[in-house]
């Protein structure tokens, strides 16, 4: 709970809005939030690209972070929230979840743990749920 807790903390969506405005204000030496996820994707699934075997705390971190990613998407079938609709939020959430299966597809059968390549296709699954839109 610790874990997805902090996770929402920092993909909190004023937080986001916070970031994309400072960086459309002051472009140079900013930390933007296409950085911040690029951070996040390296160090939640470090072990995808070490090809190692994940532990259960660290496939639920990976799973909140799916999860977090593919709310925001799924906003758009209610589309009650025109703010969220209308900022840059739902297309870095998208893209982060499309590079991420992207390289679970390419990286997935490294680890020699065979739950490990499960949570993997899991996840892919995950991916292709959130990012559905009907």
């Amino acid at each position: 709970n610790l874990q997805t807790r902090s996770l929402s903390y920092l993909l909190d969506e004023d937080r986001i809005k916070r970031m994309i405005s400072n960086e459309q204000m002051n472009s140079q030496d900013t930390y933007t939030a296409v950085n911040m996820m690029e951070d996040l994707r390296k160090g939640i699934f470090s072990e995808l690209y070490a090809g190692k075997e994940v532990d259960a705390y660290r496939r639920n971190l990976q799973r909140s972070f799916i999860d977090e990613a593919a709310g925001y998407v799924q906003k758009l079938k209610s589309q009650e929230d025109q703010k969220i609709l209308k900022s840059d939020i739902i297309a870095l959430m998208r893209g982060e979840m499309q590079g991420l299966k992207s390289d679970m597809n390419t990286r997935k059968n490294r680890s020699n743990d065979q739950l490990t390549r499960f949570h993997w296709a899991d996840l892919i699954a995950r991916i292709d749920a959130g990012l559905k839109i009907e």
